[in-house]
């Protein structure tokens, strides 16, 4: 049996990594629910104080989290996102990591996994429907973060993961056709290309819209039900880091909702700072996030009006 720690290895190198550092996620196996909840053992529990004297409330939490020791890649790459938005000094500090960050990262990694191609097949073809939905229910017991340092820290670790995208390639020529999502045709399929026919299309998805690049692919009658399940996954993840779904709310889809972790996270003076800042940083400076905001609560919400530039509808 696997201990909490190979697990959270895996996590840590085939998705936060990656995550942070701009490499291919492997996507592969599905960890499921219980793994996931294993992996989180290997994680900090975010019950830290912040620091009375701190000059931001915020920083003042992500110091309960940092601690002396050499950075590697992932954990360098989590310290430049931090510094974005708060003014922690990197040339003491060694990020740990928040326990719900590993079972997030795991919880995502199998909401994309119902989509690889090996998932289904012809002797369990609902495979994928059933590994969404136990997705799912376990993205729902995710506790939102109980502190601004644990918004902050999820941000940082997962904001990005929803920006990376999957290639599908279509390779067609005279004797025949392939199919390649999320890997590159072999060379010999592509070679002679005037003498053979050769025809390839190829298309790229960000995982915020994963569905989409399965538009006009034969799945069954499950697909319209999976692309739904694979939205609702989405939102749920994005709940579960509140700071990033503010900062992502302009998306076109899945829709943003606004929920109890936002309204959390904005009542607290350093979180709603925190969350200007990091809106600021997006397209626009973060005016289609805001436009999200506002039609979702019906006015922007009094905490995030300075600063936005933005006016609620009259």
């Amino acid at each position: 049996m696997e201990t909490p720690a190979t697990i959270a290895a895996k996590v840590w190198r085939r998705i936060l990594v990656p995550g942070v550092t701009g490499t291919a996620l492997q996507i592969g196996r599905p960890f499921g629910p219980r793994r996931a909840l294993l992996a989180a053992k290997c994680g900090d529990d975010e019950l830290h104080e912040g620091q009375a004297d701190a000059p931001d409330a915020a920083l003042g939490e992500v110091r309960g989290l940092l601690g002396a020791g050499a950075l590697d890649a992932g954990e360098a790459a989590v310290v430049r996102r931090i510094q974005r938005l708060v003014p922690v000094d990197a040339s003491a500090i060694g990020a740990r990591i928040d326990a719900s960050v590993l079972r997030l990262g795991a919880l995502l990694h199998d909401a994309v996994a119902a989509y690889h191609p090996d998932m289904a097949g012809v002797f369990r073809p609902n495979a994928p429907r059933k590994l969404l939905a136990a997705t799912i229910a376990a993205l729902g017991e995710v506790a939102p973060p109980a502190t601004v340092r644990g918004a902050l820290l999820r941000h940082a670790w997962l904001g990005e993961l929803l920006h990376f995208s999957l290639a599908r390639v279509d390779v067609g020529w005279w004797t025949g056709s392939a199919r390649f999502i999320g890997r590159t045709p072999p060379p010999r399929l592509m070679a002679w290309p005037g003498v053979r026919r050769v025809r390839r299309d190829e298309r790229t998805i960000a995982l915020m819209r994963l569905p989409d690049l399965f538009e006009g692919m034969s799945r069954g009658e499950v697909e319209p039900a999976l692309a739904e399940a694979y939205r609702r996954a989405i939102t749920l993840f994005l709940h579960a880091t509140p700071l990033t779904d503010l900062v992502l709310a302009g998306r076109e889809t899945p829709a943003f909702e606004w929920a109890e972790p936002h309204a959390r996270l904005v009542a607290k003076p350093a979180g709603a700072r925190l969350v200007r800042r990091a809106i600021a940083l997006g397209d626009d400076r973060g005016k289609p996030a805001y436009e999200a905001i506002t039609a979702a609560c019906g006015s922007l919400p009094e905490a995030l009006r300075s600063e936005s530039g933005v006016s609620s509808p009259s």
